[in-house]
Parts: C-alpha cells; sequence; structure tokens
C-alpha cells in the first residue's frame, strides 16, 4: 500500500484488509534517491466480537461494552482532566488512537447530508478505556483466545430534554 509523507518521523498509510485477526510485521519502505527499508515495525490486527448493551438512555451516561480478540495488545494510558465543575480527576486505561464514535460517520462527499446526531468521543473522560478485569479465556476453534471488553461511554443526544 502506498503511504503519505506526515513529516520528518511519520508516515500514514492504510493497513490491507486481513481474513482473520493476527500481530503481523509491517514492512516499511522509503525510496527518496535511495530505498530506505524498515522491516521490524509490529502490528496487531483487531477483531471485535460484539458490544452490550445495544441501547441506552437518551440522557448518555451507558457504558458501552465492545469485546473482541487480541485487544489486550493495545497501548493504553492514564490522562488527567478537569470535569465541567473544575475538579481535576484521572481517566485510566485510555486507548492510545481509539476512539467512540455515535451516529452515522461523516461521509468524504461534501454534499452528503451531515448526521447531526453524530459525535466523536476520544478525549478523557469519555475516550475508549481498556478494562483488563473483563479478559476472560475461551476455546474458538482448537485455540484458546483471551476475550476482552474496551468500554465507551455513551454520550447524551444533542437536543433531548
Amino acid at each position: 500500500v502506498s503511504a503519505s509523507f506526515v513529516n520528518s518521523s511519520a508516515i500514514v498509510c492504510v493497513t490491507p484488509v486481513l481474513e482473520t485477526r493476527e500481530r503481523a510485521w509491517v514492512d516499511l519502505s522509503l525510496t527518496a534517491g535511495t530505498v530506505y527499508t524498515l522491516n521490524v515495525v509490529p502490528f496487531t490486527f483487531y477483531e471485535t466480537t460484539g458490544r452490550s448493551p445495544l441501547s441506552g438512555s437518551s440522557k448518555g451516561t451507558t457504558i458501552i461494552f465492545i469485546r473482541g480478540l487480541l485487544l489486550q495488545d493495545m497501548a493504553t494510558q492514564d490522562i488527567a482532566y478537569t470535569d465541567p465543575e473544575g475538579r481535576k480527576k484521572i481517566s485510566t486505561g485510555v486507548v492510545d488512537s481509539a476512539s467512540c464514535e455515535f451516529g452515522d460517520i461523516p461521509s468524504t462527499d461534501p454534499l452528503a447530508p451531515f448526521d447531526p446526531l453524530y459525535q466523536l468521543q476520544d478525549k478523557a473522560p469519555n475516550a475508549p478505556q481498556f478494562r483488563s478485569q473483563t479478559c476472560v479465556q475461551v476455546l474458538i476453534g482448537f485455540d484458546i483466545e483471551t476475550v476482552c471488553a474496551l468500554t465507551c461511554n455513551a454520550p447524551p443526544v444533542p437536543n433531548i430534554k
């Protein structure tokens, strides 16, 4: 796949589709007069297996569990934030480079209608959080796999009292 140059230390590319989840190595090469190759970049393809509940209050605060395989490999961090009342808090287990999206994802077509209910939650305290206590071992086929969950806090629906 092709990649886009971001700056002197970053490039961006879209991963290819894989039929199964797996831990893989991504080969990177750059040709700029000289060919540079790096083939030691680990990458994990995750597979989600379900979510619950499937509905919640229009006022928000429903915790949604997203279950999947290899989620325990996701990088997390603890993030400090200030709540609406001005109190300092810490959101633990925030998943790096992840977000919870509600509503129809905006189209890249500038003429497509925008869903006014669309909300992106990618900042503490509403960013997806990894919960190690949700991890369980399950038998899938002939393999024992670890199934874990991420949580998202559903936001209130706009313009609903």
